[in-house]
């Protein structure tokens, strides 16, 4: 794609994003703006300011959404996890052996990650991103963590630990050169 399309794309997408603050700046309630308009605000980084614009319904049809379709993951990896280690054989020819035995392990292995989503509430992911740092980190990242602080999986220090790493990634410009360079963080 030619650089002056790139440009032009990103300056669309900075002017619609300057109608949608302006817009909310106006005395009017930015979560009545059209879906496709808030939805801007995600596509240029700022997801928390995204799940800030929606309002409690699309908040709540959003987050069971995608709970359902954890559980749905979770269930089919679980049942081919149980599948696998009921028929596994163990034979003399031992990459046979290793091939099985990594298809168990990763589907059981899959089984687990998707577990314990349904603990998620609204207002953790509203708490979550009230912190400015949290703005540019993406839905998956913060569904994964509040998934891990909620059911125990990972120690406060490791929680911690991860939220840094995933706070300096975001508004690192080494990563995300063309964010920093329109200035978005």
């Amino acid at each position: 794609m030619p650089r002056h399309y790139l440009v032009f794309l990103l300056l669309a997408l900075l002017s619609v994003t300057g109608h949608v603050h302006s817009q909310a700046t106006k005395g009017s309630d930015p979560r009545s703006l059209p879906y496709d308009l808030r939805d801007i605000s995600r596509a240029a980084g700022n997801v928390g300011g995204w799940w800030s614009l929606l309002n409690e319904n699309e908040k709540s049809a959003f987050l069971s959404g995608y709970q359902l379709a954890m559980k749905h993951a979770y269930v089919v990896n679980r049942a081919t996890c149980n599948y696998l280690k009921d028929r596994i054989v163990i034979t003399s020819d031992q990459k046979a052996f290793d091939n099985e035995t990594g298809a168990v392990l990763a589907a059981c292995m899959n089984a687990e990650y998707f577990e314990g989503f349904e603990k998620i509430t609204t207002q953790d992911l509203d708490g979550f991103y009230s912190d400015r740092a949290n703005q540019a980190i993406r839905v998956e990242w913060s569904m994964d963590y509040l998934r891990d602080k909620l059911s125990g999986k990972k120690t406060r220090g490791q929680l911690l630990d991860a939220l840094d790493e995933e706070q300096r990634d975001m508004h690192d410009c080494g990563k995300y050169p063309a964010l920093c360079k329109i200035g978005v963080n």
